[in-house]
């Protein structure tokens, strides 16, 4: 005989994030198995993401030589860069079409991002360097004569982008340059590695005429004069530039260098399954008590040269288990821990696995947002990282984005002003914020894990389910979803309706200071700007009966501020069967 109605309360539901790995039935409810296109608001709640909206709204290509009939182009950003002060530089491949839409071929440039106009300064790569490598090579910001410039390390040559004059040159072309050389005589003309970090006043640099096992640094705040190679110092006495052999210290052998970052006083060198740590790399590494190899870890290492970023704390990287952490990683010598991905750990260990193109997968830092961004872009997938607090079972927070329409991120600052560019085969964006012009509706989803309330051998009878929603500036459709055997049987549309904004902002100033400000303008001549929040609470009669209640949402977003407060199932409870 059934007993009377009871009301389960799932406060925060998803608070702690996907958990695919441990059992469902004894997991805390605040996990859950299933949170897409979602992040965790600020206060805790799941939420919807962001939009994916367009940046860019001009090109200018008057510095560079374009086709003879050209009437449209396709940009598609490969690579992209930053440093506190300058304008931002992308490196993107654009195909031109004539009138008829007929492929003019297709060209690679850099393009210096004026955030304040939201426009693109297209500027040439020097011939015959301006193929598909040299814009998806290793981008550096550094001191420059006058300004810091960027430092381009792709396909058979360094080149040297000045974004105050909006030019990219040749790096060996300027009057101090002094190329790395042997007892012989120069070894190359042009610093051609495809791995590089700026860091103690040096640039270091791996991969020269394709060498992983040695780095090659610049000298002290030179970023033209490189290793001389004779005991006279034929570069000038001044010359402090040189060269680290790795080769022989792979703890497991043999390696191969994938990445380079400076963290906590240290040159960290990622091989592909192992890692190197150099201690003491300020002043003049090749001096007595200069650099020298601090400690090793065996068993992890790098996927890709773009799937490791740091978080200011911490450097974290994409290994084949997933994602960690150095800083854990170095503590306790074990894969095991530092495992950021642990609560989704077969899942991503999988799709790392299937990933061909390892260069595909990236990893990001967004400050502002508080989340590491690891992207799979042939699959469209992101893993999203909350960096606020781990969860109970001490790996990160993690929900999913799905249909990603970018390939590379950029966390830019400017002042006490921040916005993320994307970069896409459909050009420049920017995840934007909650309001109305984002390019498409989106599905938020979110499922709970099998519940069972702590009584697994009893009948569950769902009479009810309410949903209690936080939202601002939206109208936004959604699903309340049910099931009693493990999935999501049953489904009622809603409709979640936010109270009406009542301040209002002048949408061209928005659009000139390119950031998500808002400024009073006068009644009528301006449109609705950010609304207060609405706290509503949705109900639905359910029906069904099983050992277990599983409870979903999904809703349909476009502009619009979506998190979900808290879910409650008045259910009676059954006999043992």
């Amino acid at each position: 005989m059934a007993q009377a109605l009871q009301n389960i309360a799932i406060q925060a539901p998803a608070f702690q994030g996907i958990n695919t790995e441990d059992s469902p039935l004894a997991q805390d409810p605040t996990f859950s198995q299933r949170a897409n296109n979602a992040v965790l608001d600020s206060l805790g709640r799941l939420g919807a993401r962001k939009g994916f909206r367009d940046y860019a709204d001009s090109w200018d290509y008057s510095a560079v030589v374009l086709p003879q009939n050209q009437d449209s182009y396709k940009v598609v950003v490969e690579s992209m860069s930053h440093s506190e002060g300058v304008k931002p530089i992308i490196g993107m491949s654009v195909e031109f079409y004539s009138v008829g839409m007929q492929s003019l071929g297709k060209q690679y440039f850099f393009g210096f991002v004026d955030v304040d106009t939201r426009s693109v300064k297209v500027a040439e790569i020097p011939a015959p360097y301006a193929v598909e490598e040299t814009i998806k090579g290793s981008i550096v910001p550094f001191n420059g004569e006058s300004n810091t410039n960027y430092y381009i390390f792709g396909s058979g040559a360094m080149l040297e982008a000045d974004p105050v004059k909006e030019t990219v040159e040749l790096a060996n072309l300027n009057p101090a340059w002094y190329p790395p050389q042997d007892d012989n005589g120069i070894f190359t003309d042009r610093m051609d590695g495809t791995v590089a970090c700026a860091a103690y006043g040096r640039i270091w640099v791996s991969g020269v005429k394709g060498d992983y096992q040695r780095i090659y640094y610049s000298s002290l705040e030179n970023p033209y004069k490189w290793y001389d190679g004779t005991a006279d110092q034929t570069g000038g006495t001044d010359n402090t530039g040189g060269i680290i052999e790795v080769s022989q210290y792979w703890p497991n052998g043999v390696d191969q260098i994938r990445g380079i970052i400076a963290h906590n006083n240290m040159l960290v060198v990622f091989g592909r399954n192992s890692i190197l740590m150099y201690g003491n790399p300020q002043g003049d590494p090749a001096a007595v008590g200069g650099i020298y190899l601090q400690d090793t870890v065996d068993g992890m290492g790098l996927v890709s040269r773009d799937a490791v970023c740091s978080n200011g704390a911490d450097v974290l990287f994409v290994d084949d288990s997933g994602v960690r952490s150095l800083g854990r990683s170095i503590q306790e010598q074990s894969v095991a821990i530092g495992d950021l991905t642990a609560n989704v750990r077969t899942e991503i260990k999988t799709l790392i696995a299937s990933t061909t193109d390892k260069s595909e997968i990236s990893l990001t830092y967004w400050p502002q947002e508080g989340l590491v961004i690891c992207n799979f872009n042939r699959e469209g997938k992101g893993y999203i990282l909350d960096q606020r607090k781990p969860s109970s079972s001490g790996g990160a927070r993690v929900t999913t984005w799905s249909e990603i329409s970018f390939d590379r991120s950029l966390h830019v600052e400017q002042g006490d002003k921040t916005l993320v560019l994307l970069g896409s085969s459909d050009g420049l964006g920017r995840y934007e914020g909650y309001v109305d012009g984002v390019n498409e509706t989106y599905q938020m989803s979110y499922v709970s894990n099998p519940l069972t309330f702590g009584d697994s051998v009893r009948e569950k009878f769902p009479k009810r389910y309410d949903i209690t929603i936080a939202s601002r500036n939206t109208f936004t459709d959604f699903s309340a979803r049910w099931g009693v055997d493990g999935t999501l049987q049953y489904s009622t549309r809603l409709s979640a309706n936010a109270q009406t904004p009542g301040l209002y902002y002048d949408p061209d100033y928005v659009v000139e200071e390119a950031f998500e400000v808002e400024g009073v303008a006068l009644f009528g001549e301006a449109e609705f700007g950010r609304g207060d929040l609405t706290l509503k609470r949705y109900r639905v009669n359910t029906k069904g009966s099983g050992p277990a209640i599983t409870l979903g949402v999904d809703a349909f977003i476009k502009g619009g501020f979506f998190s979900i407060q808290e879910l409650n199932v008045q259910t009676q409870i059954g006999r043992i069967y």
